[in-house]
C-alpha cells in the first residue's frame, strides 16, 4: 500500500471481484474518528463525538471504543481501517539494488533498522515497500492492530486491510498526474507532523516531529530541515491535516493542493 510492491501487509485484503465498488474507510486516530466514503472523494459519512480532552495524545483504547457504534452502523459493508502515524514508527532505508533482494532479506534488514532507531519496536508488525533505491519501513503497536482487527470482526464488517495514515495519503497521491506527483507532502495530526518529499514517484525523505505547541511553526522547522538535507528548495506543499485546519506556513512555504486519503 506504501507502493505498486508492497512486501509484508498487515491484514490479507478481502477479495470481492475487480467490479467492487471501493470501501468505506474508517479514520482510526486519537483525535478523531470517522468514517469516510471513499467514492465521495472521502466525504465524512459518521463522526464519532470529540475525545475526552483529559486522554493521552496517543490514547488508542478510547479512539478504538469510539470507533465500535461507527463500524456497527457498517455492518456487512467492506471497510479499510486508516491508522494514526502517532501510533507508528517509520524508516527509509537505503537499499543498493533492493528490487534484487528475497523478502527474507529485506526484513532482516528492516528489523536490524529499526530495533537501532526505535528499540522499543523489536516486537512490533512490520510492513515493508520499495520506493526506488530505498526500503520504507513501518511498524505499528501491537495493540493498535489487534484493537482495530477485533473491532472489524465484533461489528460484522469485512475488513479490507489496516494501513497507516500516511500510506494511505501516499496511495492517494499516486492517482494524480504524473507531474503532480512529486514534491513535498506534509501530514498534520494533532500531536504530531510528518514531512515527505517524492522524486520520479518515489518517497525519497521521510521525517516526523511530535508537537506540543504550535503546528505550523513545527511543519515549517521540519521542511526547512528537510530541504537543507536535500538541497531542494522550498516551494508547494500538499497538506492533510486531520482536523481540517489551514496551516499558516512561512514564505516560501506555500500549501496548494490537498492530498486525499
Amino acid at each position: 500500500m506504501f507502493s505498486r510492491r508492497t512486501r509484508t501487509a498487515w491484514r490479507r485484503p478481502d477479495w470481492t471481484g475487480a467490479f467492487a465498488p471501493p470501501p468505506r474507510r474508517l479514520l482510526l486516530a486519537p483525535s478523531q474518528v470517522r468514517v469516510l466514503d471513499a467514492a465521495s472523494e472521502g466525504a465524512p459519512v459518521a463522526v464519532a463525538p470529540p475525545a475526552d480532552p483529559g486522554a493521552a495524545p496517543d490514547d488508542a483504547a478510547a479512539a478504538l471504543a469510539a470507533a465500535a457504534p461507527l463500524l456497527a452502523a457498517e455492518r456487512g459493508r467492506r471497510i479499510r481501517i486508516v491508522v494514526s502515524d502517532l501510533w507508528l514508527r517509520y524508516s527509509l532505508i537505503p537499499v543498493a539494488a533492493a528490487a534484487s533482494l528475497a523478502d527474507a532479506e529485506l526484513t532482516a534488514l528492516a528489523r536490524g533498522q529499526m530495533a537501532r532507531q526505535h528499540p522499543d519496536t523489536v516486537a512490533w508488525p512490520l510492513r515493508l515497500a520499495l520506493q526506488g533505491d530505498a526500503l520504507l519501513a513501518a511498524v505499528c503497536r501491537p495493540d493498535v492492530l489487534d484493537g482495530a482487527c477485533a473491532l472489524a470482526a465484533n461489528a460484522g464488517v469485512r475488513l479490507a486491510g489496516v494501513e497507516p495514515l500516511f500510506s494511505c495519503l501516499w496511495d492517494g497521491s499516486r492517482r494524480m498526474p504524473p507531474q503532480r506527483r512529486d514534491g513535498w507532502l506534509l501530514l498534520d495530526e494533532p500531536g504530531l507532523v510528518m514531512a515527505a518529499y517524492a522524486a520520479a514517484g518515489a518517497i525519497v525523505a521521510l521525517h516526523a516531529a511530535r508537537v506540543d505547541g504550535d503546528a505550523a511553526a513545527a511543519a515549517a522547522s521540519l521542511l526547512d530541515r528537510q530541504a537543507a538535507l536535500l538541497a531542494v528548495a522550498a516551494g508547494e506543499v500538499r497538506l492533510f491535516s486531520c482536523s481540517a485546519r489551514a496551516l499558516a506556513l512561512p514564505a516560501p512555504w506555500r500549501v496548494g493542493a490537498p492530498l486525499r486519503c
